[in-house]
């Protein structure tokens, strides 16, 4: 008989509705089963796409005598982490804090009052690896439990407390010098070789390269772009590249970047197809060009739900089989590409990783990358039609609130760069299904899955909306984008902001926890606390209201204390900082239709560095006073625009190119 999970909506409870352990979803009733009982309770925490948690599922879920072990010693509670980061965040943590490499699948063991008091992640059937058999870790944590219930509530006790701890720090004051040296710190961590973080495995970590790409830019540093630079060249021509269908895979084995893990997450793509896109402004490569608009097909291809948002995740399994879909045998390319095969082969394929029988496709002998690559990318269309023969692994249709943000946000930037309005229209109409089926009221309901799923909700989902919106605004100039931001941004002040600065990842409404935590430190995804940062300086830029920049500052100053470290994980606090400091600001006056309005406006957005805000006002608008170009607006017949930093501003620039040529010295060197 199924279990209880088979009434959940989320698709990975749902995933283990036949095992015959007695889960429960988390709540009130899992916890009080607990606490009557007084049985600690094991959770174990995953997502659908996740290959070795539907290993662990195989080898000990499904298994009769194992999960007889879990249901006499254990109340068992399944958590799915995109439907309720805020649990997850609290317990990945404190796997951190117990010494261990956090991932998933989670396996934690909790006290009847959900503190946790032992943990790891994946644990094999059988001892292998260095790893203990999962029967034999059940048998201890049992008998550890039974033995000194009071030591492991004192553990557990400690470990929140830990927890709340983390991310207090004297308020210092953060210096231009200080956030180069961090870069530096950065700098030092990259694969000369591969690019990325040096080591294996080896994820993108795009936020960290964003930061140190900007900080390239601002400080005309060619060393720091150079290394944005490498990184994105080996992603793009090795393995974590589906070549075949777009988009990027999760993270690679290697230190090479060939051999990735294969499931395919939304937040990835996004955030890779944003920063190849920034970083194409300057280095104007034919294989940036031709990675984004194969990862943006492969999205609205392939990710695109009818309601207009984004599903979450593509599972790395098909038919059990981890990469199956995507890997290639000889036959596959001699039954897609005929005469075409043989050349294929040598120039390609036959170069490329092996994996369980087949190849992993990738591009890493290619002589030279600057060099357009049509013929590689007209096969490519047809292994992918011989591809679609195969079942397709699991979408996961769940659309996560956090995660739209971050696709909105990029797909906006991209149409721009690439002068793709089709994007733009499929960013707008995510955004516009996250604000009218997911928010009321200014609340966000975290995930949706034919309904709003749960009443989580995280910091992460305001910052991200609130940073799409603007985006929005920037380049459509919809006041609508602009308003919805304000009113995030509003309610997350309200309700998410720690008194001593910075903002917690969980509201004040929050239930069922038993930490609030407030962290700023990037991981796949930039902090909460880092786009939020960014979000507040764009909306003093925006509106002039000095709230927005005193809880900015307010969050620079309480993180001080970890950049004395070098702590370059703070890459996107460390951003918005300078984001704030140095924002270059372009206000164009004229009337929204105006061919000539729109010309500088177009001007704008494809010139400006990265650290812009963008601003067109009516001719019957006015500048909020703090703007350095307040008072200056006279009237005239003619669309102008201003190119400010700081309190100087250019002379009104009503020429296109003037303001091109304005813009052009805000960018560092150009090498290629």
């Amino acid at each position: 008989m199924p279990n209880v999970l088979a009434q959940e909506r989320s698709a990975y409870l749902r995933q283990h509705q036949a095992n015959p352990v007695d889960w429960l979803p988390w709540g009130e009733a899992a916890l009080k089963r607990a606490r009557e009982f007084n049985k600690p309770i094991l959770l174990s925490i995953g997502y659908s796409a996740c290959h070795w948690c539907h290993v662990m599922a195989r080898e000990s879920f499904d298994d009769a005598g194992t999960a007889a072990l879990m249901n006499d010693w254990f109340v068992n509670v399944k958590v799915d982490r995109e439907e309720r980061p805020d649990i997850d965040a609290i317990y990945i943590r404190a796997l951190q804090a117990m010494g261990r490499r956090p991932g998933w699948p989670l396996t934690m063991f909790l006290t009847p009052d959900a503190k946790p008091f032992w943990g790891g992640t994946y644990f094999p059937s059988e001892e292998r690896d260095g790893l203990p058999a999962f029967r034999e870790v059940l048998k201890y944590v049992h008998e550890a439990y039974r033995s000194a219930p009071d030591a492991n509530e004192r553990k557990g006790q400690e470990l929140v407390a830990e927890l709340i701890k983390t991310g207090r720090s004297s308020r210092k004051a953060l210096t231009s010098d200080a956030v180069t040296r961090i870069a530096e710190d950065l700098l030092a961590n990259v694969d000369p070789n591969h690019g990325g973080l040096v080591g294996a495995p080896k994820f993108p970590y795009p936020a960290l390269f964003r930061f140190l790409w900007n900080q390239g830019v601002r400080s005309t540093r060619a060393d720091f772009q150079g290394a944005v630079v490498l990184t994105l060249d080996k992603i793009a021509l090795g393995g974590l590249f589906d070549h075949v269908g777009g988009g990027f895979f999760r993270y690679a084995v290697d230190a090479r970047w060939g051999i990735p893990h294969f499931e395919k997450m939304l937040y990835d793509n996004a955030l890779l197809i944003a920063l190849y896109s920034e970083v194409y402004r300057i280095h104007q490569k034919p294989i940036y060009r031709e990675v984004v608009r194969r990862t943006v097909a492969w999205l609205l291809r392939e990710m695109l739900v009818p309601n207009g948002g984004f599903a979450c995740s593509l599972d790395a399994e098909s038919d059990g089989k981890e990469g199956g879909y995507y890997c290639l045998t000889g036959n596959d390319v001699a039954h897609a590409l005929g005469p075409a095969a043989d050349a294929f082969r040598r120039r390609y394929f036959d170069s490329s990783t092996d994996f369980d029988g087949a190849k992993i496709l990738n591009r890493s002998k290619e002589p030279s990358i600057h060099a357009e690559q049509a013929d590689f990318i007209v096969q490519c269309d047809r292994l992918l039609a011989e591809r679609g023969r195969r079942k397709p692994p699991h979408r996961d249709d769940k659309i996560v609130a956090d995660w739209n943000g971050l696709a909105v946000a990029a797909l906006a930037d991209a149409s721009i760069v690439f002068d793709e309005p089709a994007w733009r229209a499929a960013a707008e109409n995510a955004f516009q299904f996250v604000a009218n089926n997911m928010s009321s009221g200014g609340v966000i309901h975290h995930a949706w899955n034919d309904a709003p799923v749960g009443t989580a909700s995280i910091l992460d989902d305001y910052a991200n909306m609130a940073h799409a919106g603007l985006k929005l605004f920037e380049i459509t100039g919809n006041s609508r984008f602009r308003d919805l931001a304000i009113g995030w941004t509003d309610y997350c002040i309200a309700h998410f902001a720690d008194p001593q600065g910075g903002f917690f990842y969980t509201p004040d409404t929050a239930q069922l926890l038993v930490a609030r935590i407030r962290d700023g430190q990037d991981t796949v995804t930039p902090s909460g606390n880092g786009v939020m940062a960014r979000v507040l300086s764009q909306l003093y830029y925006t509106t002039g209201e000095e709230r927005y920049a005193k809880y900015a500052q307010s969050l620079f100053d309480v993180f001080a204390g970890e950049f004395e470290s070098g702590s370059f994980l703070l890459a996107s606090v460390l951003d918005a900082h300078q984001f704030k400091a140095l924002a270059v600001q372009v206000t164009i006056v004229g009337e929204r239709k105006d061919s000539r309005t729109k010309a500088l406006w177009g001007i704008a957005q494809h010139s400006a560095p990265p650290d812009r805000a963008i601003v067109i006002v009516d001719t019957n608008e006015k500048l909020p006073a703090h703007h350095p170009a307040a008072g200056k607006i006279a009237p005239r017949r003619e669309p102008i625009a201003f190119v400010c930093l700081g309190t100087t501003c250019s002379m009104p620039l009503s020429n296109p190119d003037k303001l091109e040529q304005a813009l052009e010295g805000a960018h560092g060197p150009r090498s290629h």
